[in-house]
């Protein structure tokens, strides 16, 4: 009875082995095609497997893991267990080449660098986020961004407040 088991076409005895390699297959399948290790959480392969579930459940539950399962994961070039600070890293890159390029840390909205990287939307999501209890950044990442030149939290205010620095100097003046 046994072999008549599996000899059925996609038999398994462990369930969780199965699910854990055609996650880890569809993930190799996304790397190929997609050059990295890290699909959004929506992200569904092309056969609808639910890929970026998968990688966000594994994230979660990284310490419950086989130290074999992990290693396999982390064999895979580009895989991140915590893909918010490897999304900060990659952002902060990006924001300080453009300000060695442009000289100031504010891009405009559509900014991007010269690898398509959208500067703009991050620094534009760094300072929506500010104000959220959810994302705020560690003081350690405030300093950093503050240290770039020309960084500003609220980059209209500033422009209005050197304007207005600008005009009573003119008026000084008269």
């Amino acid at each position: 009875k046994k072999a008549m088991l599996e000899s059925l076409e996609g038999w398994t005895w462990n369930v969780d082995d199965y699910k854990f390699e055609q996650g880890f297959s569809h993930l190799e399948a996304f790397i190929k095609k997609e050059g990295h290790a890290h699909p959004m959480a929506t992200i569904k392969s092309d056969d609808g497997y639910t890929l970026g579930s998968w990688v966000s459940e594994l994230r979660k539950r990284k310490n419950e893991l086989s130290g074999e399962r992990k290693n396999k994961l982390e064999s895979l070039e580009g895989w991140v267990w915590n893909i918010n600070d490897y999304q900060w890293e990659e952002g902060f890159s990006h924001l300080e080449d453009f300000v060695k390029k442009e000289g100031h840390a504010r891009p405009d909205s559509n900014a991007k660098s010269d690898d398509g990287f959208k500067v703009g939307f991050f620094v534009s999501r760094i300072r929506t986020n500010e104000n959220s209890k959810k994302y705020q950044l560690s003081n350690e990442k405030k300093a950093m961004l503050e240290s770039l030149e020309g960084w500003a939290w609220n980059p209209l205010n500033d422009l209005w407040e050197k304007g207005y620095s600008h005009l009573k100097l003119h008026v000084a003046q008269e």
